[in-house]
Protein backbone atom coordinates (compact mmCIF):
# COMPACT_ATOMS: atom_id res chain seq x y z
CA UNK A 1 0.00 0.00 0.00
CA UNK A 2 1.62 3.07 -0.89
CA UNK A 3 0.91 6.00 1.03
CA UNK A 4 2.17 9.92 1.01
CA UNK A 5 3.90 12.71 2.49
CA UNK A 6 1.97 16.01 2.70
CA UNK A 7 5.94 17.79 3.14
CA UNK A 8 7.26 19.19 0.14
CA UNK A 9 10.43 20.38 1.59
CA UNK A 10 12.31 16.72 1.25
CA UNK A 11 14.44 17.32 -2.05
CA UNK A 12 17.12 15.60 -0.60
CA UNK A 13 14.95 12.35 -0.57
CA UNK A 14 15.80 10.10 -4.19
CA UNK A 15 13.07 8.32 -5.97
CA UNK A 16 13.50 4.79 -5.45
CA UNK A 17 15.43 4.41 -2.81
CA UNK A 18 14.30 3.25 0.68
CA UNK A 19 15.23 5.24 4.20
CA UNK A 20 15.40 4.57 7.25
CA UNK A 21 12.67 7.11 8.96
CA UNK A 22 11.97 7.79 12.91
CA UNK A 23 8.57 7.47 13.99
CA UNK A 24 7.40 10.15 15.85
CA UNK A 25 3.79 9.71 17.36
CA UNK A 26 0.59 9.48 16.04
CA UNK A 27 -1.89 11.89 15.42
CA UNK A 28 -5.45 12.76 14.11
CA UNK A 29 -5.72 16.06 11.65
CA UNK A 30 -8.91 17.39 10.90
CA UNK A 31 -9.97 14.96 8.49
CA UNK A 32 -10.89 12.73 11.07
CA UNK A 33 -7.85 10.26 10.12
CA UNK A 34 -4.97 9.27 12.15
CA UNK A 35 -1.50 9.78 10.43
CA UNK A 36 2.36 8.76 11.45
CA UNK A 37 4.59 11.33 11.97
CA UNK A 38 7.97 10.21 10.66
CA UNK A 39 10.77 12.03 10.57
CA UNK A 40 13.36 11.27 7.54
CA UNK A 41 17.50 11.23 7.60
CA UNK A 42 17.40 15.48 7.16
CA UNK A 43 15.44 16.08 10.00
CA UNK A 44 12.23 16.80 8.01
CA UNK A 45 8.53 15.79 9.37
CA UNK A 46 6.43 13.62 6.82
CA UNK A 47 2.71 12.12 7.54
CA UNK A 48 2.01 8.87 6.45
CA UNK A 49 -1.32 7.64 6.39
CA UNK A 50 -1.57 4.81 9.19
CA UNK A 51 -3.75 1.83 8.88
CA UNK A 52 -5.14 1.00 12.27
CA UNK A 53 -4.40 -2.92 11.45
CA UNK A 54 -0.94 -2.44 11.41
CA UNK A 55 0.85 -4.67 13.69
CA UNK A 56 5.10 -5.77 14.51
CA UNK A 57 5.70 -3.26 17.71
CA UNK A 58 5.51 0.84 15.95
CA UNK A 59 6.46 2.75 19.19
CA UNK A 60 8.12 6.17 19.18
CA UNK A 61 11.27 6.28 18.25
CA UNK A 62 11.48 3.42 16.20
CA UNK A 63 12.30 3.37 12.97
CA UNK A 64 10.39 2.65 10.15
CA UNK A 65 11.99 1.71 6.10
CA UNK A 66 10.14 3.24 3.75
CA UNK A 67 10.78 3.57 -0.28
CA UNK A 68 10.49 6.57 -2.04
CA UNK A 69 8.14 5.18 -4.78
CA UNK A 70 7.19 8.59 -6.41
CA UNK A 71 8.13 12.46 -6.34
CA UNK A 72 5.10 14.15 -7.82
CA UNK A 73 6.00 17.82 -10.19
CA UNK A 74 4.52 19.41 -7.33
CA UNK A 75 6.94 17.97 -4.69
CA UNK A 76 4.83 15.55 -3.13
CA UNK A 77 6.50 12.47 -1.68
CA UNK A 78 5.08 8.93 -1.29
CA UNK A 79 5.93 6.28 0.99
CA UNK A 80 5.95 2.48 0.92
CA UNK A 81 6.51 1.29 4.52
CA UNK A 82 8.65 -2.02 3.91
CA UNK A 83 8.23 -3.29 7.25
CA UNK A 84 4.80 -2.64 8.51
CA UNK A 85 2.48 -5.63 8.34
CA UNK A 86 -1.20 -5.33 8.23
CA UNK A 87 -3.76 -8.32 9.99
CA UNK A 88 -6.04 -7.98 6.86
CA UNK A 89 -4.62 -10.11 4.31
CA UNK A 90 -5.97 -8.28 1.84
CA UNK A 91 -3.73 -5.17 2.46
CA UNK A 92 -0.21 -6.87 2.97
CA UNK A 93 2.88 -4.65 3.41
CA UNK A 94 5.85 -6.44 3.26
CA UNK A 95 8.71 -6.56 6.10
CA UNK A 96 12.15 -6.14 4.70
Amino acid sequence: METFSYNTRAARLEQGKTYRFIFRKLVKLEDGKEYMVVEDPFSVRHFIDYQPGYEGGILPDGTIACEVVKINCTGRIFLEPRHLKTVNATEKLLIT
